[in-house]
């Protein structure tokens, strides 16, 4: 175990010899998350301070500018015989602290090194006196091992903390690692059916050839369906587009940025409609092709505002694909 002198300009009536010793878990999964620390303390002449009370405060410094404190613990301890002591940094007894340990981001060490420092209080009058600082290298980071373990970056970015569920994917969203669930189509077919929507202001509306599906934020949804449609006599303004309705039963809202696609039935028209919307964590607006994450009904939304029915025996085909 080798021995460090810190000598500093300030040291007036005592000097100490620190011993720094770190200890690793053979078991990365159960790593302590502290630092095996020791030190002897001696007098201005050499002497160990023997079976002494004191105070010693140790804090994790960084290299970037103004060496900003990350971590600062002040614990009371008492020497031995052969004036040394023990603490472990980070982990119970303190009696005072400052900024978090198991915070500290030791696998960006490459930007800002990190140093401890150690302050004494031998007399225990809460004047410290600073004893230097020594760089802390090798052991103290295979804390960055148990973060990869856990897999908290890739490359450098940041993974999401929410547990995925059975056959999620990572999924970039811009600015971390996300989960999200894999690609996935559904293929559905419905009958129309004439509707009106109760409390609504459209004379009627429908949304047919539904699925209920669960959207997590960074997915799209893409949505085609098609379908030969008749009604009794003409009708014009016959909104077509694809669109989706909140679990509660909500107001139907189209996917397309400017509400529905509108064509004029004289005949039997066959009708295609597509489109896609990016699933966000909030603040969706169909707007700017965006939804919130949730659970939704979605479909073919059909709008007709002529108050003649559609034939109800014609059949809507589609595909929703989650991607």
């Amino acid at each position: 175990m080798p021995i460090i002198k810190l000598n500093t300009t300030n040291m007036k009536q005592f000097f100490l010899l620190l011993l720094l010793a770190t200890g690793i878990s053979t078991a990365i999964a159960q790593m302590p998350k502290a630092i095996n620390y020791q030190a002897v303390a001696r007098n201005a002449q050499g002497q160990a301070l023997v079976n002494q009370a004191i105070k010693v405060r140790l804090s994790i410094i960084s290299s970037a500018s103004g060496s900003p404190t990350l971590y600062s613990e002040t614990r009371n301890v008492t020497t031995n015989a052969l004036g040394l002591f023990n603490v472990q940094i980070g982990g119970p007894g303190a009696q005072a602290t400052s900024g978090s340990f198991t915070n500290i981001d030791w696998v960006s060490n490459s930007v800002a090194a990190k140093s401890l420092k150690v302050e004494l209080d031998i007399n225990n009058t809460g004047a410290f006196t600073d004893m230097g600082s020594q760089s802390l290298a090798t052991v103290p980071y295979s804390f960055a091992a148990d973060q990869a373990v856990n897999a908290l970056k890739i490359n450098g970015n940041p993974v999401a903390e929410s547990a995925p569920d059975p056959g999620d994917l990572l999924r970039w969203n811009g600015s971390a690692w996300i989960s999200a669930p894999s690609a996935a189509t559904h293929i559905i077919s419905q009958n129309i059916i004439n509707q009106t929507l109760v409390g609504g202001s459209l004379a009627f509306q429908f949304l047919g050839a539904t699925k209920e599906i669960t959207l997590k934020a960074g997915q799209t949804i893409i949505a085609t369906f098609a379908a030969s449609i008749g009604a009794t006599g003409p009708i014009n303004n016959l909104g077509i587009n694809p669109a989706y309705q909140n679990t509660a039963g909500s107001n139907i809202i189209a996917f397309n940025a400017t509400n529905y696609h509108t064509i004029n039935l004289n005949a039997r028209t066959l009708v295609v409609a597509h489109g896609a919307l990016h699933v966000v964590t909030s603040g969706g607006n169909p707007a700017i092709g965006t939804i919130d994450a949730g659970t939704y009904r979605i479909g073919l939304g059909i709008r007709n505002l002529s108050g003649q029915a559609l034939n109800q025996n014609d059949v809507i085909n589609g595909t929703i694909t989650i991607q």
